[in-house]
């Protein structure tokens, strides 16, 4: 029986992720060491098709998280998500990978403040909010100093990110928004 079924390929921060869901709406998900994604992203992903009874061939969906974060791992993500959506026909869509950290994190109506280390004293930075099903984007993604950032979370924002920074900084994250 073939089974289609979508997949989630995520590895612009240290930790990379894979999800699989099949039109029965089960779901499955792994992590691994992204500095290893080259060697893990598809043995991890066959052992969690196999497991869910399906085969690359069947996936009919792919969507891939475009950063901001490790330019290696982006580009390893987005290559091995093109070689499989034109092997197996799946569409093929590209997600900014804050969007993706916002849908998770945020109920509808929560807005946040999403940061990652940009190296350089610099971090990533953009303002999302959860409406109607949707993840909106308040502020662009732009780079900022630590301080700004500090300055901005004194807003009482929710905030999303790098747990590192946000210890350095004496900021405290929302549970379930580390993106370490």
């Amino acid at each position: 029986m073939v089974r289609k079924c979508s997949v989630a390929i995520e590895c612009s921060r240290a930790i990379g992720s894979l999800a699989i869901t099949t039109g029965a709406g089960d779901q499955v998900e792994v992590e691994f060491d992204a500095r290893a994604h080259a060697s893990s992203i598809l043995v991890e992903l066959e052992r969690l098709l196999a497991a869910r009874g399906s085969a690359a061939a069947d996936i009919s969906e792919i969507v891939v998280g475009q950063g901001p974060g490790s330019y290696t791992g982006i580009r390893v993500a987005i290559a091995t998500a093109l070689g499989l959506s034109r092997a197996s026909g799946a569409v093929l869509f590209a997600l900014p990978s804050y969007e993706g950290a916002v849908w998770s994190a945020l109920a509808h109506g929560e807005a946040a403040l999403v940061f990652a280390d940009a190296r350089a004293e610099k971090l990533y930075c953009a303002s999302y909010g959860r409406v109607q099903g949707d993840v909106e984007r308040i502020e662009p993604l732009r780079l900022i100093s630590k301080n700004e950032l500090r300055a901005s979370a004194s807003r009482g924002c929710k905030l999303i990110g790098e747990q590192r920074v946000a210890t350095e900084l004496g900021l405290t994250l929302e549970p379930g928004s580390n993106l370490d």
